[in-house]
């Protein structure tokens, strides 16, 4: 049944039983969590799993001890919800059985079995969860493949575990995480435990001492499990696991847990995948307009690249966060992208700009703004793009922001680009001395440019200042240092 609204659900819920209900978080008129605690104050127990596409930790929380049965975090695939209806379904007739077997004093000891049963279920949506939060909080592929080793471990106990890529036009099984032992060779992806493991897209597990050792990737020669990695029916990549020499095999448990472990990060690896696609087409269109905008000035040719590689060694000497610089890195290079809607006839102008002209310039973060504000994944970038003329002492444009209401992001770009605009020749004047831009920026500090951002761009600037008085920054130097930055 479909409703449209908790108060909907509540009336079904009382003409009929149920039994699950997936209510999304966020509905008209009642929440997810709000309809959860209605049900509960009218005895209906049905299992309620909430349904989000914003998740987290502190949501899923309050929503697990308010009594929903799971959380799950949209987008998701039909394969994950049958998982969860037969693991509630199976968990609604061990606690039927458990009821029925509470009434049979003589019956104690299979009340325990099934109470350690539960207790056991407990724990492995408590993994199952940890792995789905896991999976989303990852911000690339890189990471999820480290949590996936590290789940591996926890559900399993193994001490030694890869992940293996196929490489199908070489025909190559090869390595790309190992834990616990030194990492293996590559190997052909046709032989071996592996081999078989992605001929038939199952699960294959060796006991200890069993198998020939070039079948198996691991130095150890104890229990061993190879697990196939999916995405859309395809095999892209194998997990392997080996647990010590005195150590039982593999549980079904076990198995079934790391299995459903693969499935979520490998859906959170499709995602990915699908995402820096897209962000690499639409990085690749706005490069290509900033290009245009700069093929049509000499002067400032490669001026969005020179911003951006200073903007990133004064993030990384503040101490900013992965993310941010991975902002910065994007919004440096498009930061002046609105000049594409300025008239050449201005943009070009040999000589000074007349007042009306200096307004129409003025206008440039705001078009940059609006040219990447459909864009609803890239607000950081808009609000760097927008800011990045606005002064310490609130005397900038467009918004005439001051001190911490600046973007710190915008705060970092001003000045980088007062830098390069200072260093660099323009059609109504030649390009200034470093010394000139380097006393510009010390006497501006706390005025112009953020004073804390202005002293560690000083000190940027003395690390990267080539031989003899004068010169200016090596900028070979500033790129080659920029592109170390991860």
């Amino acid at each position: 049944d479909l409703c449209a609204d908790g108060d909907q659900a509540l009336e079904r819920c009382g003409r009929r039983t149920y039994h699950v209900i997936f209510a999304d978080v966020n509905m008209p008129r009642m929440s997810g969590i709000e309809l959860l605690q209605a049900l509960r104050r009218r005895d209906v127990d049905t299992p309620v799993v909430m349904v989000t596409a914003y998740p987290s930790i502190t949501l899923a929380v309050d929503a697990m001890k308010k009594g929903a049965a799971d959380f799950v975090t949209k987008p998701f695939r039909l394969e994950h919800i049958e998982h969860i209806v037969e693991r509630i379904e199976a968990e609604r007739r061990l606690l039927e059985q458990n009821r029925e077997l509470g009434r049979e004093v003589e019956q104690s000891r299979r009340i325990q079995d099934l109470n350690r049963e539960l207790t056991e279920k407990i724990e492995e949506l408590s993994l199952l969860y940890a792995s789905s939060e896991t999976a989303q909080e990852c911000r690339d592929m890189e990471e999820i493949f480290d949590r996936i080793t590290a789940m591996a471990g926890r559900v399993t106990g193994g001490t030694e575990i890869s992940i293996f890529l196929l490489d199908r036009e070489a025909g190559l099984l090869v390595p790309k995480r190992h834990r616990g032992g030194p990492m293996p060779a590559a190997a052909p992806a046709e032989q071996g435990i592996m081999g078989k493991a992605l001929r038939e897209r199952r699960p294959m597990a060796v006991p200890a001492g069993a198998g020939p050792a070039r079948a198996l990737p691991h130095a150890g020669r104890g229990p061993f499990l190879c697990m196939p990695m999916t995405v859309k029916g395809e095999v892209f990549g194998l997990l392997n696991v080996s647990k010590p020499w005195t150590s039982p095999g593999f549980t079904d448990r076990e198995v079934q847990i790391l299995g459903t472990v693969i499935a979520k990060c490998a859906l959170a690896l499709e995602n990915h995948a699908l995402y820096e696609g897209l962000y690499e087409n639409l990085v690749n269109t706005l490069r290509a307009l900033v290009t245009a905008v700069e093929a049509k000035d000499v002067y400032t040719r490669d001026h969005s690249q020179r911003v951006t590689d200073l903007s990133l060694l004064l993030a990384a000497r503040m101490g900013l966060p992965r993310s941010q610089i991975e902002t910065l890195r994007f919004a440096g290079f498009i930061h002046d992208i609105g000049k594409i809607g300025i008239q050449d006839t201005i943009l070009l102008k040999p000589g000074p700009l007349s007042r009306a002209e200096i307004e129409v310039i003025k206008t440039h973060p705001v078009i940059g703004e609006n040219i990447v504000k459909p864009l609803r994944f890239l607000e950081p970038e808009q609000a760097a793009i927008r800011h990045h003329h606005e002064r310490f002492d609130g005397t900038g444009y467009p918004d005439g922001r001051s001190g911490p209401a600046i973007p710190r992001l915008a705060r970092i770009l001003a000045l980088a680009d007062a830098y390069d605009a200072m260093t660099s020749t323009r059609p109504y004047r030649t390009a200034k001395e470093h010394g000139f831009a380097v006393e510009e920026i010390r006497r501006c500090r706390g005025t112009q440019f953020d004073p804390d951002a202005a002293d560690a761009f000083l000190a940027c600037l003395e690390e990267i200042t080539a031989p003899g008085a004068g010169e200016g920054v090596s900028w070979d130097e500033v790129a080659a240092r920029a592109a170390r930055i991860p």
